[in-house]
Formats: structure tokens, sequence, C-alpha cells
């Protein structure tokens, strides 16, 4: 009976040792792979910006002379921080002028973007403009 015992406590000590031996394994080849590969993961997982147009106008910003269109936005980011593409398009009569501006905003920040449209005529009647965003 006393050699099951002794026979039994070896093993256990022999198990240990070797679940012990994969926990150290497991840990080494895991912070390995984190120090090779960690910041590749972290740029997949990076979470892309996700831009809301919050507000948007036309104004007449016409002069003495001249004439123009502005456009003025706000842009809020719902996801993470990144560069933003907002594309402000002016409609008179038959013709249409689409512009971009480049906005980098960190996650839930809003920015305001001022786009001027020189291509409106003082005798092309009124117009109307609408703005989009996206991720860059």
């Amino acid at each position: 009976m006393s050699e099951i015992k002794e026979e039994n406590k070896l093993l256990k000590s022999v198990g240990r040792i070797i679940l012990g031996v994969f926990i150290g394994c497991v840990v080494i080849f895991g912070a390995l792979f984190w120090f090779r590969y960690g910041t590749e993961v972290k740029q997949i997982a990076k979470i892309s910006p996700l831009p809301v147009v919050s507000s948007f106008n036309c104004d007449d910003n016409s002069t003495l002379g001249e004439t123009s269109a502005k456009v003025l936005a706000s842009i809020i980011n719902r996801g993470g921080e990144g560069e933003i593409v907002v594309e402000a398009t002016v409609l008179q009569g038959g013709n249409q002028w689409t512009k971009t501006q480049l906005l980098y905003l960190r996650e839930n920040e809003t920015g305001d973007i001022n786009i001027v449209f020189d291509e409106v005529s003082l005798f092309g009647g009124g117009f109307k403009c609408s703005v989009n965003s996206r991720p860059n």
C-alpha cells in the first residue's frame, strides 16, 4: 500500500512539473509572438473613423462684384481617431461643383469645415448644397 501511495505522489509531482513546463512554454511563446507581431495585431484591430455630419448650411458669400457660396459643416467622429474626407457639393441651375477637405479627428471629437465655391454665378439663380463625410 505504501508503495502505491509513493507511486501516486511521484506521478502527481511529475504531472505538476510537466504542467508547469507547459504553462511556462505557452507564456514564453506568447510573449515572443506579441513582441514580434504585436504592433501588426494592434493595427489590424484599430477602429477606423466613423464621421457623422451633425449640421451644415449654405451661405451667400457674395461681396460687391464677387459672387460665391460658402458651405459650413460640423462633423463628429463616432469611431476611432483618423483622417476624414468631407465632401461638399453646390448645385445651381444645371451646374454642380464638388470640393473636398481633409479633417483629422480623435474619437468623439467635432470639427468644422468652411469651403468657398467661387464658381456660382450671380445670374444662375439660387443654389443648394449637400455635405457628405467618410473615412480616408
